[in-house]
């Protein structure tokens, strides 16, 4: 099957969600090292629910666009408008062809139980823009994945690169709720993201009323902008400038370091993570 076919696939299951469908559709065609970052079925049905749900139940989708090809046509990017009730949505779909070419051998989907030969499984649904009735929201798309040139001529290390204040593989932060100023659940930075969001944090109830004090409201959620709201416990990538600023105000938090992207070093001290 194509690229497009896995992605047509998936957005039918989505269609008939949850009256004559469940995700396991959407799931079985994920990429097993996504799966593997997710968890069981039970796990992803938690996260899209949350991440995605201008996906769920859709109205009707087409393709937006030409797709765009990467690495020797190992990488795919197709955009997909989305109408769900009075809502249009444009998501993002990534996928790769599933096979260990440094290996030269099939990749075995633990999950689904099969070898993938070189099959497209889907990576990542971005959300591009939503609007409802006349206001229209714009989300950043992370510029790892936009291929931007060095001025050597190189590429820009990709996502598989990325890095942790420990020096290792950067891990996600949270996917239930999805957290990341791309939404991907890694507290990855870029140009565009002036906050810096790069604390994988615990956070409080007395960080969260600190945060809604200082005109940041974590609390309530926020559809539209893809927000589902925080609670006591969750752990969210949080601006490192505001978790100095809490820390100076003697309200400390656990955070995840094997998650926190190595940037926050330039505004908060080592002894302070």
């Amino acid at each position: 099957m194509s690229a497009d076919d896995i992605i047509s696939l998936q957005l039918e299951a989505l269609g008939k969600y949850p009256e004559k469908g469940d995700l396991e559709t959407v799931y079985h065609y994920f990429s097993p090292r996504k799966k593997g970052e997710i968890g069981n079925y039970s796990d992803f049905k938690t996260m899209f629910q949350t991440a995605y749900p201008g996906l769920l139940g859709l109205t009707s989708w087409n393709f937006d666009g030409n797709p765009k090809f990467k690495n020797n046509s190992t990488k795919y990017k197709q955009r997909v408008k989305i109408i769900n009730g009075k809502s249009t949505y444009v998501y993002q779909f990534e996928l790769s062809r599933q096979f260990d070419y440094r290996q030269n051998q099939t990749v075995y989907d633990p999950y689904s139980e099969m070898c993938l030969n070189e099959y497209w499984r889907t990576d990542q649904i971005i959300l591009i823009s939503h609007t409802q009735g006349k206001r229209h929201h714009r989300f950043p798309v992370p510029e790892k994945f936009i291929g931007k040139t060095t001025k050597k001529g190189g590429k820009k290390q990709g996502r598989d690169n990325d890095k942790n204040i420990l020096g290792s593989d950067l891990e996600i932060c949270s996917l239930s709720p999805i957290t990341g100023f791309y939404r991907d659940g890694y507290c990855r930075t870029g140009p565009s993201d002036h906050g810096t969001h790069t604390v994988c944090a615990q956070v409080t109830d007395q960080f969260l009323n600190f945060s809604k004090n200082r005109g940041n409201n974590l609390i309530d959620p926020s559809p539209q902008n893809n927000f589902p709201g925080l609670k006591d416990g969750d752990y969210w990538c949080l601006c490192a400038s505001r978790y100095q600023e809490a820390l100076d105000n003697g309200i400390r938090m656990k955070v995840n370091k094997q998650a926190t992207h190595p940037k926050t070093r330039k505004y908060v001290k080592k002894r302070d993570l």
